[in-house]
């Protein structure tokens, strides 16, 4: 199955509110602007002096490769293609909260010794979300689950159906220390079952865990009339449960 990457569900911008996701194993993370900047200092503003739009639609969608370290014995490697849809509403000036909607579909092929074959899956998921900042620190935390199915085709010709679950949570904090430097730490953990039942794909439950710390420099300008708002994230991560384990350092901008 494919593990729990470097994405997920991640916290909305400060006064923007987002359903958005970033996934893949270490992959990159979507840019957001610092609150006390541009569009999102004036959404908050808004917010804070009760005019403008309470509540913000947001849709998002990213695709994810993910692959094993190769082995003589076993490997898998496969994608992931996920859209979320969501509304957010701010609570005042310091909280905001939300709901997303998140529909994946993936497909990967694995090898085990001299069987091998492609496993399918399609989940439809929930995730509510709540967050508090005060510009300067937020914290943000998520927690869902989601239903759908599971097919495994070996090389066979054999083709076994389950139903799959999934449940995750994720908790984030951020400091912003300047305008253009901040701290960020971030933990998640994640699970999959398929149901019960006699085929070699039922019966299958899979759980990681991950954490993270590191700092975010979003140094920002104007060439012009253009705005110019670079990103940049150094992580030190530990991952563990299922799958490939262990610490590394997470670059990505």
């Amino acid at each position: 199955m494919p593990r729990w990457g470097g994405r997920g569900p991640t916290a909305p911008s400060d006064g923007q509110g987002a359903a958005g996701s970033s996934a893949g194993d270490g992959g990159g993370r979507a840019t957001t602007p610092h609150p006390t900047q541009g569009r999102a200092a004036k959404v908050r503003r808004r917010r804070a002096e009760g005019s403008g739009p309470r509540a913000v639609c947001r849709s998002h969608g990213d695709i994810q490769t993910f692959a094993g370290e190769p082995a003589t014995e076993r490997n898998y490697e496969g994608d992931l293609r996920t859209g979320w849809a969501g509304l957010d509403r701010a609570l005042g000036t310091h909280w905001l909260a939300g709901v997303a909607v998140a529909r994946s579909s993936g497909g990967g092929d694995w090898r085990a010794g001299s069987a091998g074959g492609r496993l399918e899956t399609s989940l439809t998921a929930v995730h509510p979300y709540l967050r508090w900042s005060d510009g300067a620190t937020s914290l943000w935390a998520t927690a869902g689950g989601g239903r759908g199915s599971a097919e495994n085709a070996r090389a066979t010709g054999r083709v076994g159906a389950s139903s799959l679950d999934l449940r995750l949570g994720l908790f984030e904090a951020r400091r912003r220390l300047t305008d253009w430097l901040g701290l960020r730490a971030d933990a998640a953990w994640a699970s999959l079952a398929t149901g019960a039942g006699d085929e070699t794909v039922d019966g299958r439950r899979a759980a990681v865990h991950q954490q993270r710390l590191g700092i975010e420099l979003t140094p920002s300008g104007r060439l012009g009339g253009l705005a110019i708002e670079p990103f940049a994230e150094a992580s030190a991560r530990r991952d563990g449960g299922a799958g490939q384990t262990g610490s590394g350092l997470e670059v990505s901008g």
